[in-house]
């Protein structure tokens, strides 16, 4: 019998952000840097469009690591991922060992213009 279950092991909690012609980005990666809090050999992202006023498309993402290749994360065998507002989306299964305490990294690519209309309470993905 196998006992394998899938476990949230990092969120981030949407913050509204006031409109702003500043928001719109084009050619942009967002790379968010996280530490995995359990052990796993497979992942799956969950992303939504929940606050957008826009629909948004990610062009291509990727969970990497330190000395691991990335690799790309798809939507049903899809590399682009199409996010309508008020949406949500969850990635096919990605077969990438995650080690308790060690970090890693998931990084989107927006090729189109793109309105970041809200975020995080911090700069994570703009910081590296």
């Amino acid at each position: 019998m196998d006992t394998a279950k899938w476990v949230a092991v990092w969120g981030s909690s949407p913050s509204y952000t006031a409109p702003s012609p500043r928001q719109y980005a084009k050619d942009i990666t967002l790379h968010y840097n996280l530490r995995a809090m359990l052990s796993g050999k497979r992942v799956r992202l969950h992303l939504n469009n929940l606050y957008g006023k826009e629909d948004a498309v990610i062009t291509h993402m990727f969970v990497g690591a330190e000395g691991k290749e990335p690799k790309p994360v798809t939507f049903g065998g899809k590399t682009a991922c199409e996010l309508p507002v008020g949406a949500q989306v969850v990635s096919d299964e990605i077969d990438f060992s995650l080690v308790r305490g060690e970090d890693y990294f998931v990084s989107m690519y927006f090729a189109d213009l793109t309105h970041l209309y809200c975020g995080t309470n911090d700069t994570g993905p703009l910081c590296r």
